[in-house]
């Protein structure tokens, strides 16, 4: 009993700390952003070594960074029925089964 506590507990740790990695990448990933917007946009570059590496404000709205801008219905259905499958599945004997504790049965 005290095993699969400490097994429990670490795997509730691990969470955690995977969350807070999340959550600090996506900060930091914002803040870059929002850096970017404001100090970037304005002026269009910014050079770190003169002649050698510029830093230039790029807006990409392709395939994979604008498909849900423009009636992306489509998509937004196809992501959420793939997302239910691979939850499905896994819960009903997946690769992460074991991890959560689940022996393949609903």
């Amino acid at each position: 009993m005290l095993i699969r506590f400490a097994a429990i507990e670490l795997m509730l740790m691990n969470i955690v700390l995977m969350f807070s990695v999340m959550l600090v990448s996506v900060a930091a990933d914002q803040v870059t952003k929002l850096l970017a917007v404001n100090y970037l946009k304005p002026s269009g570059t910014f050079p770190i070594i003169e002649g050698a590496l510029h830093l230039t404000y790029s807006e990409n709205t392709g395939a994979a960074f604008g498909m849900l801008k423009k009636g992306g219905v489509g998509v937004v259905k196809f992501l959420v029925l793939a997302v239910v499958i691979v939850v499905i599945q896994d819960l009903v004997g997946g690769f992460a089964a074991p991890l959560f504790g689940l022996d393949g049965k609903l």
